[in-house]
């Protein structure tokens, strides 16, 4: 497939109004990208109509608070400070060129792995079991300098995308679809009907697995912000992440002195203004997730670590609102991550035009998707209507369906459940997740569950991308990274499409395949089934040898040579009445 040009191959005459207040004068711009991308790992440029920007958020929460009684070394394990997340955003014209928002001569990209890089890679050592040093050496050869290809701090676009359509309606200028069959325009389409000059985008709230980052799946998040989604990756400190930080300010809220009493920390943490949370191994069980588990899943100090997720996606909310009531300067001036804070970069949020936030995106009706741990978390959300009434549909990737009890209440809304081949073959696993899609769609709302073939549990993360020899060969994943990317992606926009108002879909514009129209798989081969020991992990290629020799892939990049049946085996699915007679929210454009 061909590559999405860099934008230092697009004209240097293109100027917007609705570009940053110093692209008027451009000098000829500033290469974005460096000699690295060409060199290092480097991350594929997203597909859609709108170029990328991103920036990092920590804000102290209202009330801080403990979560569970669960104690090591005399402190309580999860207690809620403040909340940190990334926001990926469709950009304005004009990003990328001349100076930056904050008036710098060089736009600022973020890293792959969070800073500060040697403390996060001393944390995947500890929770990959293995010496730090080797951990340190491994991301030094490898994505220590991969960066992601959205701008740090950019505008948020005031513009339509291009009105170029394929013949379903939906924005296909190529005519092919897929990751990187799109060119990030620098030109403005027209408002929809009855559209305002600006556009206001949809809402989606992404929540990570175990071992995972708000970094970890930035090609797929990024791919939903490139159609025009405000997307907001958690980074939950429930001991989830292989390492993370907590910053406090000298005083007022999140400092130490407000929480004293309320909060407990060792006398390490208190001589320094930061804390760090590493991953968290369930006690004389670490390893609870693993399909062969003895002793079974740690209930309680899932169950706690969920609660502890929902807390903060409700807290991020409640920040999303003040942004989106036009008082983001207020969250602006609380947030943590400046030049001076553990794990921030030089710029923070210097150049945000808060202003230009106000009712830019959709609070209401919100899309709320998770992987792994992190769909867990996304299921239980929905399932607490009461405390998440803005939530209308999910999306859940991979779910590890561990510490979610099949006897809970009915999830009421929408649901994509889209399961890694890997995944399917653990039994127990797939079993209470079709359980849970059986029972919504019993109770009437529309709920899919399907498998995209070839895949294993990291491939709705960056980590294939990035690291491709190493899921072939120990993994024996047999799809190409970014083909399992494009699958995921557009099965998530033709739900979208369903299911969310029309007004919200309009400025979805990804191209469909028609994946959702798979009929109910009859029979599944088992020629691709791990043995047992694998179940979960991996999965097995018959005839290795030979089918490497013959393809570099057993399943090809390009799209063409295969019908959605071919790649996607189907579940569950609402029947074609059902979704004809489906009733949309009212639409709340708030």
């Amino acid at each position: 497939m061909e590559n999405s040009q860099p934008l230092r191959n697009r004209s240097s005459n293109k100027k917007n109004e609705n570009a940053s207040s110093n692209d008027g004068d451009q000098k000829a711009p500033a290469n974005p990208y460096s000699l690295r991308d060409k060199f290092m790992r480097s991350l594929p440029k997203y597909s859609g109509p709108y170029t990328v920007g991103m920036m990092d958020m920590e804000v102290p929460v209202e009330q801080p608070r403990v979560f569970s009684h669960i104690t090591r070394k005399k402190r309580h394990l999860l207690q809620l400070e403040t909340v940190l997340f990334s926001i990926y955003y469709p950009a304005a014209l004009g990003t990328g060129y001349g100076s930056d928002p904050s008036g710098r001569d060089r736009w600022s990209r973020e890293t792959w792995l969070p800073k500060p890089r040697g403390e996060v890679a001393r944390g995947y050592g500890q929770f990959a079991g293995t010496y730090e040093w080797v951990s340190i050496a491994w991301f030094l050869t490898s994505t220590w300098f991969t960066r992601l290809p959205a701008f740090r701090n950019a505008h948020i676009a005031t513009h339509y995308p291009p009105d170029a359509k394929s013949s379903n309606g939906m924005w296909s200028p190529t005519g092919r679809v897929g990751l990187s069959a799109y060119r990030a325009s620098e030109e403005a389409g027209s408002p929809p009907d009855k559209e305002g000059d600006s556009p206001v985008f949809p809402l989606m709230i992404f929540s990570h697995g175990l071992g995972g980052t708000r970094t970890i799946s930035s090609t797929l998040l990024g791919e939903f912000a490139s159609y025009g989604f405000v997307v907001v990756a958690m980074e939950h400190r429930d001991g989830s992440c292989a390492r993370t930080f907590i910053n406090h300010p000298p005083e007022g809220p999140g400092s130490r002195a407000a929480t004293e009493g309320i909060l407990d920390h060792s006398e390490d943490e208190l001589k320094r203004p930061y804390d760090r949370i590493d991953y968290i191994f369930p006690q004389d069980n670490p390893y609870d997730t693993y399909p062969h588990s003895e002793a079974g899943v740690d209930v309680e100090l899932r169950e706690a670590q969920i609660e502890l997720r929902k807390a903060e996606i409700k807290e991020v909310k409640r920040i999303l609102q003040t942004i989106c009531d036009g008082n983001g300067h207020i969250i602006g001036a609380k947030n943590l991550r400046n030049e001076k804070a553990k794990g921030s970069n030089t710029r923070g949020t210097k150049g945000v035009d808060w202003a230009s936030w106000k009712s830019r995106f959709h609070s209401k009706q919100a899309t709320i998707c998770g992987h792994s741990f992190g769909a867990a978390t996304a299921v239980e959300v929905l399932r607490d209507n009461t405390n998440f009434p803005d939530f209308s549909q999910g999306i859940a990737l991979d779910m590890w369906t561990g510490p979610v009890p099949v006897e809970g209440s009915t999830i009421q809304v929408p649901l994509l459940s889209i399961s890694s081949e890997a995944f399917m073959w653990w039994q127990d696993n797939f079993t209470k997740a079709k359980a849970i899609a059986d029972a919504a769609n019993s109770a009437g709302c529309l709920n899919w569950l399907l498998t995209v073939r070839g895949t294993i549990h990291l491939s709705q993360t960056d980590i294939p991308i990035l690291y491709p020899r190493v899921c072939s060969a120990l993994l024996k994943a047999r799809i190409s990274p970014t083909r399992a990317i494009s699958l995921n992606v557009n099965l998530a926009l033709e739900f979208l499409k369903i299911v969310i108002p029309d007004r919200i879909s309009a400025m979805n514009r990804g191209a469909s395949e028609g994946l959702l129209k798979v009929p109910i798989t009859k029979e599944i081969p088992e020629e691709c089934r791990p043995d047992n020991k694998w179940i979960g992990m991996r999965l097995k290629i018959p005839h290795e040898f030979a089918t490497r020799v013959k393809n570099r892939t057993v399943r090809g990049k390009s799209r063409e040579f295969a019908m959605p049946e071919d790649e996607i085996w189907m579940h569950v699915a609402p029947t074609a009445a059902q979704i004809e007679s489906y009733h949309r929210p009212d639409e709340v454009l708030e």
